[in-house]
């Protein structure tokens, strides 16, 4: 305690110990790190002198609420602020954009002008019209041709109140109360309705990459209706003349639907009464067809000739007597007995006769032609000579003579 000596009211110097001093200095630096940090990130320094950015200026009709550092967005994602806004000398604004190094905006690019909120805040949208190309470069400029302005509030409400002078007031009225019957105790529903929407927009949320691939597919299917746009318009073409078709046959339709049930009742009940016999028709039919195809040509033959014999049977009645009740027919008589010579071998009823007088019904013979060798001079035209119809190299009778062996079809009812 001897080498302290008492203070004479002089300031007595301080010196810092070396600790102290490394101290003072980490907190300097801290503090301008700090500082830096906070001028760069925070402050915008490096962007206020212009560092890592280049500008783009727009030409624009008017302002419409663009304003100094108003975000500047590519397809929503901000990529810069507006720098400036002047008057061009001949008339409208230049917006001078300043936009981030990184920013690929591509020439050609459309600037709009959009609100970010209801209250009226704006900001400047650039949207490419072409997903690869040239970029925008320092200095160039977007030209006002292409450039789309928000409609201005004073234009909104100047069409919003003609809309609503144009429409008649009593039929809004009636709208307007129609609209409240309809919603009258309504509010649990369309709680319910705005619930479901809310889920529905969640689940479009959640596929909304598989809602892409959708969308993306289905580019291949337009183009498929692009390509048929011509049968597609004919198509329609053709189904507004059936559908006009259709107003101007109204009645007629009409007139078939109100008689159509009672055509089908009598059609019903006609099926019905044909149920037994129809089965067997059908049936006889199917054979009649059968055996037709087979003679088909002979029924053509048959057909060729009978014009003509129908002309001249015709023809054996004179013209000035055809309206007598009672009119004679020229004939001619070529008589000639026993050449060729009769024949009656293989003829049933031959001589047999039967009485005049016997009235009642007898059954038709099935099995009576001149049954002689082919050679023979007897009924050379007869049924014995008749050429086979699938094969005229052949002749015979009967069908089973020409090796034909028709089956009979059979149908039974339901």
């Amino acid at each position: 305690m001897s080498d302290v000596k008492p203070w004479d009211g002089q300031p007595v110097p301080r010196r810092f110990s070396a600790a102290a001093r490394r101290q003072v200095i980490a907190f300097v630096v801290v503090t301008a790190v700090a500082l830096t940090v906070m001028a760069c990130k925070y402050l915008g320094a490096p962007a206020a002198l212009g560092l890592g950015r280049y500008e783009v200026s727009v030409d624009l009709a008017n302002a419409s609420g663009l304003y100094p550092k108003s975000v500047v967005t590519l397809r929503g994602h901000a990529i810069g602020t507006v720098k400036t806004l002047d008057l061009r000398p001949g008339g409208g604004v230049r917006a001078t954009l300043s936009l981030h190094d990184d920013a690929r905006v591509p020439t050609g690019a459309v600037a709009s002008v959009l609100s970010a909120s209801a209250a009226g805040e704006q900001y400047l949208d650039l949207t490419p019209r072409a997903a690869s190309g040239a970029y925008l470069v320092d200095g160039d400029r977007i030209a006002e041709r292409d450039t789309r302005l928000p409609v201005g509030t004073t234009e909104l409400l100047q069409t919003t109140d003609e809309l609503f002078r144009s429409l008649p007031r009593a039929s809004l009225n009636t709208t307007i109360n129609e609209l409240g019957e309809l919603f009258a105790g309504r509010g649990e529903d369309l709680g319910r309705l705005i619930d479901s929407t809310t889920t529905l927009q969640r689940a479009a949320d959640a596929n909304l990459e598989p809602t892409i691939g959708l969308i993306n597919d289905l580019v291949p299917v337009l183009e498929t209706q692009r390509s048929g746009r011509q049968d597609i318009l004919a198509y329609a073409d053709d189904l507004d003349s059936f559908t006009k078709q259709l107003v101007k046959s109204d009645k007629d339709l009409r007139a078939v639907l109100d008689k159509g049930s009672p055509f089908a009742e009598e059609a019903t009940r006609l099926f019905v009464d044909l149920n037994e016999v129809a089965p067997g028709l059908l049936g006889d039919l199917a054979a009649i067809a059968s055996v037709a195809k087979v003679y088909l040509p002979g029924i053509e033959h048959i057909l060729t000739l009978f014009p003509a014999a129908i002309e001249a049977h015709y023809a054996t009645f004179p013209g000035d007597r055809h309206d007598d009740p009672y009119p004679e027919s020229n004939l001619s008589f070529k008589i000639g007995i026993g050449s060729p010579p009769l024949c009656t071998t293989g003829f049933e009823e031959a001589g047999k006769h039967r009485s005049p007088d016997d009235l009642s019904p007898a059954p038709l013979p099935t099995n009576s032609y001149c049954k002689v060798p082919s050679d023979d001079i007897r009924v050379v035209r007869g049924a014995r000579n008749n050429p086979c119809p699938d094969d005229p190299s052949r002749h015979g009778a009967t069908a089973a003579q020409c090796g034909l062996n028709f089956q009979r079809t059979s149908a039974a009812a339901r």
